[in-house]
């Protein structure tokens, strides 16, 4: 237990600062910052809401929505609201296809058609977002379609993107989940866009035993940086809801006990979020000649997963680890590698199915009510404009203005509900009951954040952005002020309570924003 205790003091009660401003590394190439839109879900919308949302995404530093689309018939009369009203906002705002291949078929000809159908009516509206010259165009999954030829590399490309030319003319930079080295072969692919990249998948609870084995065996590791682990061992730490556990295998078995095994166990989670899906897939692009993909890559960046259906449904009922700090993270490690990225994909602006959502909560949700209502996110979509600017310009933008960015989870982790017959999402363990805090500061500042009105934290922050966290605490809210010098400028206690005795399971985050005047 002392050790269990050790690491969640060592865990809980730090800041980590990023001085700024700074810059990252240059590229000539213009950048873009788009935003996954799901038509799906936009049924009830009209020309004005797409108006809204579109006026809404550019004052936050977004450049066009990806509109995913599927199968239903009124799907394309949303898709032309969405592009007549980014050419009439006066922004510049863009537009894209972006094939949602999980639900439209692609078994012959005729399915290519279908989607070809949507590329010719835009390609020449000045809504349309390109890229070299030629209309983008992205999907999600596709990689087992054939469209009727032997080969999926085939299809795409004799049923796709050999039939789209002159104006039409497509750069294809889709989402495939397959292995990357495929790409080299798939000369239809204009480049790839990482989906997955945005979230530290590789985690699983059901591997914590293996960590702990291959962290104890490594008695000479000393480093605090994450560790190296066999691409069969999949890197899992900071599963707080089984330290317990976790303390009485390694008590247990005192020979196996390592130095320093507190912050192996934390470096190996903090290394979760990191760059390695997107390295491979940019060294696997730029095929010289026409045998391969091209060099055009999109980054994917998003700030929650958890999805709750169950077998009577979409049968999705499981989380990845959205901890620490996971938007502001992301992005900045694309940020320092931006001479590598030419677009990145914020996932998503109104997936509300997956948690996702960094737009308002609006037009018809995908059944995920239960999980949604109430939790907010443009919090997430406040920060973004600050990102979108260092990504394109590579230099991050000055602060203006003091802010505080918080985020929670409803109820503790491991706590039991007492009604909800789809259970504990897959991996539940792998998130921490934290507050997660991100602090704007236009100068030297003074932050106290509060779990536990009796045990409110103190920080020391310079001016820059801020990376803070506290635990939650069951039957209690949070609060957050921003003093400098005598003067407070931030107050913030908003209508949250740390839940422990939940009814269903809600593994989604609530967000809130404070902004001095």
């Amino acid at each position: 237990m002392l050790f269990a205790l050790s690491f969640l003091a060592a865990l809980f009660s730090t800041g980590l600062s990023l001085p700024l401003p700074c810059k990252a590394p240059r590229e000539n190439s213009e950048k873009f910052v788009v935003a996954h839109h799901m038509v799906g879900n936009t049924f009830p919308f009209t020309y004005d809401t797409w108006m809204a949302d579109i006026k809404l995404a550019h004052a936050n530093g977004i450049d066009a929505f990806a509109l995913n689309v599927g199968t239903d018939s009124w799907q394309k009369d949303r898709v032309k609201d969405a592009f007549d009203a980014a050419r009439d906002s006066g922004t510049g705002f863009k537009m894209f296809m972006s094939f949602d291949m999980a639900v439209n078929p692609c078994a012959g000809p005729s399915d290519a058609a279908a989607l070809r159908e949507y590329i010719t009516t835009y390609a020449s509206h000045p809504a349309q977002f390109r890229y070299n010259g030629k209309v983008f165009a992205s999907t999600f999954a596709g990689e087992s379609c054939k469209f009727g030829a032997e080969t999926t590399e085939q299809g795409w490309k004799e049923q796709f993107t050999d039939q789209l030319t002159g104006e039409n003319a497509t750069l294809f930079v889709p989402s495939f989940f397959m292995d990357p080295t495929r790409f080299k072969s798939f000369s239809a692919m204009d480049g790839a866009f990482n989906w997955n990249g945005a979230w530290p998948t590789q985690l699983s609870a059901s591997k914590l035993s293996q960590t702990i084995s291959f962290l104890n065996s490594n008695p000479g590791n000393t480093s605090t940086a994450p560790i190296p682990v066999p691409s069969t061992l999949t890197p899992i730490a900071g599963v707080v809801s089984a330290l317990t556990s976790m303390s009485l295998d390694i008590r247990d078995e005192p020979e196996r006990l390592v130095p320093n095994v507190e912050s192996k166990l934390a470096a190996a989670l903090a290394g979760a979020i990191n760059l390695d899906s997107d390295s491979s897939i940019t060294a696997n692009l730029g095929t010289s000649g026409d045998a391969g993909a091209g060099n055009v890559y999109m980054a994917c960046v998003s700030p929650w997963f958890f999805t709750h259906y169950g077998p009577d449904s979409f049968n999705k009922n499981w989380i990845y680890r959205s901890d620490d700090w996971l938007y502001n993270t992301r992005w900045d490690q694309l940020i320092q590698s931006r001479d590598k990225i030419d677009v990145v994909q914020i996932v998503s602006w109104n997936d509300y199915g997956e948690s996702h959502y960094i737009g308002p909560i609006e037009g018809a949700q995908p059944n995920s009510n239960a999980w949604v209502d109430g939790f907010d996110h443009q919090a997430w979509l406040q920060m973004t404009s600050y990102y979108a600017t260092a990504f394109k310009t590579g230099q991050y933008p000055t602060i203006e203005k003091d802010q505080i960015f918080l985020t929670a989870r409803p109820h503790p982790a491991k706590v039991d509900a007492s009604n909800d017959p789809i259970g504990k999402p897959t991996d539940f363990e792998l998130t921490e009951d934290a507050l997660w805090a991100v602090v704007f500061a236009t100068a030297p500042a003074k932050i106290t954040l509060s779990a536990d009105p009796a045990k409110p934290e103190e920080f020391d922050v310079p001016a820059g952005v801020s990376k803070l966290r506290i635990p939650l605490v069951p039957g209690q809210g949070i609060a957050a002020t921003l003093v400098r010098g005598e003067v407070t400028l931030i107050e913030m206690k908003p209508d949250f309570y740390f839940d422990p005795n939940p009814v269903t399971y809600n593994y989604n985050a609530a967000t809130f924003t404070g902004t001095a005047q």
